[in-house]
């Protein structure tokens, strides 16, 4: 009879830990959902201010991209950087 009650409170106990690992996954993929909001709000954002004249310095000038690193070379290699005191 003992040996019945510990596994009944075994499996109570490991019922209210999946509970608890599926209210943190939950809040993990809440969480994450915000996260991607917020990123694609910035990135909005990003893009209304590079096309303001009212915003200097983020108007797109010839071979920029705010995805890449213009002083990199035509190699494209990711080491083949130009630095500004090489021209």
């Amino acid at each position: 009879m003992e040996h019945v009650e510990r596994q009944d409170e075994r499996e109570a106990e490991l019922r209210a830990d999946a509970d608890q690992l599926e209210q943190q996954g939950d809040e993990m993929d809440e969480q994450g959902e915000r996260l991607s909001g917020q990123i694609d709000e910035t990135r909005e954002d990003f893009e209304r201010k590079k096309e303001s004249p009212e915003v200097p310095g983020l108007q797109e000038e010839a071979g920029f991209s705010p995805d890449a690193d213009s002083r990199i070379e035509a190699s494209g290699q990711p080491g083949d950087v130009q630095d500004d005191d090489d021209e």
